[in-house]
Parts: structure tokens; sequence; C-alpha cells
């Protein structure tokens, strides 16, 4: 499928199932609504979908190709989406709980994934007549958080009213986050402030948000929803934001102009006048760009305790002479490194389960070749046992009785290997493909050694 063809794909999904419970990652999430995006208007079935291997990784992104990594990424997340079913709450009370998926067949090597979607789910995708939600699948392409992509789906859904207003607990509750965020300020700035962001810069919609509290703690969030006609007139899918631009927005929500936000950041360490503050705020933090966020970070932090009524002045005092929050930079801190400890520890769980596999293939790929050579020549096990004859471990298991082959047969796996090892040895332009899969594991070793 051509690019311009994915861009213009159209997503229809029931309100039920955009309001519904569930909790899927970036990955999943953009494969299931491309998916969905694949159903024909007409369909009254679901049909068994054949969609091709190269589409679904420009979409998914997956982050190693290599040994047929991108059909272990699509079968991990057709596996992870049925661990992860959708709760539809009725009306009457009743809970329905629905997998995604009735089935996949996943063949390496041959450039397509065929699947189908669970049925309980045919009634929230075909044939909708009412109470849907319609948009291009463009609109999510380029969104990288997974709860950006569904606070996208839930305004999208209320754009007609121009706005809609959520309890916070039932939002957190549908967005799979009720055990988590304890603290308001968290979930606003890890969940809320990013997909506004996000959203501001990559898809058709936007949002403005205001806050209601009850006994001084926010209750309730009301969303106020715009056209994005700087997104939605483009042809093409927006690039991905930047650094700066994220800077930039979040530095004009304070209430400058774009052109003063963007003096600040091409000055950085220069907004300092005076110099002995300048040369401690150079020692303390590592760039421009992450001073400058510490500044952000402070003013939002003291928005929310009310304490600051000009918030633009207040950025451009802390900026000049370097105000600190010390618990505020040191929780952020905290949190940062917790988020790279927990990347990091993912990353090494997905080299080791990459290293497992290919050392599965690599296994296999030399057990094949050997057993290919014995079919063409089993006599060639005459001159590697001679070879042999070195290893006591051999001599002891070795019956002169019985023919190389029968020997072979009932050697134990150590035994085993140092025969392999003599054959690779004696044949090895047989191996050269082999060597080529050893070298990768090698190399993922290191990498899963560098983790730890």
């Amino acid at each position: 499928m051509k690019e311009a063809n994915r861009q213009d794909l159209v997503i229809v999904k029931s309100n039920e199932i955009i309001e519904a419970r569930y909790k899927l990652n970036v990955r999943e999430q953009k494969f299931i609504l491309y998916v969905a995006s694949l159903i024909q208007p007409e369909d009254a079935k679901f049909r068994f979908q054949k969609v091709r291997i190269a589409d679904v990784a420009k979409v998914i992104n997956p982050q190693d190709t290599k040994w047929g990594g991108i059909y272990k990424v699509i079968e991990e997340i057709v596996y992870s989406l049925n661990t992860k079913p959708l709760r539809i709450i009725k009306d009457n009370g009743e809970k329905l709980i629905i997998n995604w998926i009735a089935s996949a067949n996943i063949k390496p090597k041959s450039g397509y994934v065929t699947f189908e979607f669970s049925d309980e789910l045919r009634p929230y995708l075909l044939q909708l007549k009412s109470h849907f939600t319609k948009y291009k699948f463009k609109n999510i392409l380029h969104l990288k958080s997974a709860y950006s992509i569904r606070l996208y789906e839930i305004l999208k859904s209320n754009q007609y009213k121009g706005e809609v207003t959520y309890e916070l607990e039932y939002l957190k509750y549908i967005l799979g986050l009720e055990d988590k965020y304890p603290e308001y300020k968290a979930f606003k700035r890890r969940v809320i402030k990013r997909a506004e962001e996000e959203l501001k810069a990559r898809s058709d919609i936007y949002f403005t948000l205001s806050e209601k509290r009850e006994n001084r703690r926010v209750k309730y969030l009301n969303f106020k929803i715009f056209e994005n006609k700087i997104a939605s007139s483009k042809t093409t899918v927006p690039k991905p934001v930047s650094d700066n631009e994220i800077l930039e927005q979040r530095i004009m929500s304070l209430g400058c102009t774009r052109k003063r936000a963007n003096e600040i950041i091409n000055k950085g360490f220069d907004n300092i006048k005076i110099e002995t503050i300048k040369t401690k705020a150079r020692k303390f933090y590592k760039t421009a760009t992450t001073y400058i966020e510490a500044k952000l970070n402070l003013v939002e932090s003291e928005q929310k305790e009310g304490r600051v009524v000009n918030a633009a002045g207040y950025f451009l005092t802390a900026l000049r002479e370097d105000y600190r929050n010390e618990k505020l930079e040191r929780q952020l801190k905290d949190e940062k490194r917790l988020r790279e400890k927990k990347k990091q520890a993912e990353l090494k769980k997905e080299k080791e389960v990459a290293y497992r596999k290919l050392n599965e293939q690599v296994a296999a790929q030399r057990q094949s070749i050997i057993d290919n050579l014995l079919d063409l020549d089993v006599t060639i096990l005459d001159g590697i046992m001679e070879k042999a004859q070195d290893s006591a471990l051999f001599r002891q298991a070795y019956q002169a009785e019985k023919t190389a082959y029968d020997n072979y047969k009932k050697f134990n796996p150590l035994i085993r290997a140092q025969i392999h090892k003599l054959i690779m040895d004696t044949y090895p332009n047989q191996f050269k493909v082999v060597g080529e899969g050893q070298k990768e594991l090698e190399k993922l070793k290191k990498e899963i050694m560098a983790l730890s």
C-alpha cells in the first residue's frame, strides 16, 4: 500500500468502544487501528484480513527488523492484545469483556500476516448507523503516546459538541490508569499535557483544559475541542514535533508571544545577565534546553499550587535569576531515572528474547546442515571419529563394535557438540551462514551485558 493511501485510510468505531476501558501500548493501538481502517463499509461480517508485513512495519515502527524481527514484533503484539481485552459497561450495568483477535496466522518470510477480529466486536466496527466516530488514520499515525491516541479518539467523538467534561477518576478508569498517578499533577503532566502538545502538532483537533475542584481537589476536567486548521489543511502527515517546538509551545502557554519564546530558546544560558549565576547554571545543568525545561517545570508546579498569578513574569524572573525548587528537581530527576531504568530493563528483556530465539534458529540451521551432510555421505563420520580420539570423554563413550553413525546417535549432547564442532571445522564453507548468525549472537550478548 502506498504512503498516500495509508494516510487516507478511515477508521470508523462505535463510541462504546472509544469509551470502553482498555490499556494498549502505542504499537498495539496503531496495529488495531490500522487493521480496523481496512474494514470495508459494506462488510456484514468479519473477513480474514491479509495484511502486508511491510505496511504494518511502517505503521508500528519496529526497532529491530533483523533475523525476522518484524514477525516477532507482530507475534508479540497479537499475543499481547488478547491479554488486554476491552471492557464495555452497558447502560443497564452489564459488563462485556471482549478479546480483540479471534485468530492470526504469521508465516515467517511470507511477507503477510493473516488474522480475524473477534466476532464479538462486530456490532462495534461493522455497518454502524449511529453513535460512531469517524476519522482518518493519518491523525494518529505519528502520535507517540498511547494516551494521546486514546484522548484523541475520546475528544474526536465529542468534537461536534465543542466541549466535554469528565470526572477525573472516570477518565483515568477508561484510560486504564485508575491505579496509577495518584497525584493529579503527575497525571496532568504525563498524560494530559503530552496529549495536548502532540494533538496540536500532529492531528486535526486540539484542546484547552479547565479544571473544576471540590474540597480543593481537582474533581472534573473540561475539554474545549477545536479544529486544528493548520494541521487538517495539510495534504501530508505533519512532521514530528521537535524539542524546540515543544519548548516553544510550553513557553507560549504561559502567556509569552511566539517571538519572545524563540528569543528565550535561542539565548539559552544568556537569558541570565549576572555572570556568577550564569556560571553556576552552566555547571549545574547539562544543556541550555535542560535549564529552560527546569524553569518551566518550576512555574507549572507553582501554578498548580496557586502561588503564581503572572506565569510569564514569574518564568522570566526564574530564568534570569535561576530560581530553583530542589525538592521538585529531585523528584523529576528520580522520575527520569526510574523511566530510564525501566526502559533499560525492557530493552534488556527484548534483547534476551531475541537472543534466545536467534540461538534456537542458529542451532536448528546448524543441525539441518549437519543432517544434510550425513544424508549425502554418512562415511564422513569415520574421519570425524578419528579426530575425536583426543577427547577422554569421547573415548569413554565410544563403542568400537558399533558403526560411527550408531555411536553418533547414542552420544550424549556434550559429545555430540564436540562432533558437530569437528564437522564444522572440517567443512567450513558449508557453515558460513551459521557463522553470520553466530556473529549476531555475540553482538546481542555484548549488548545484553552492557545493559546489565
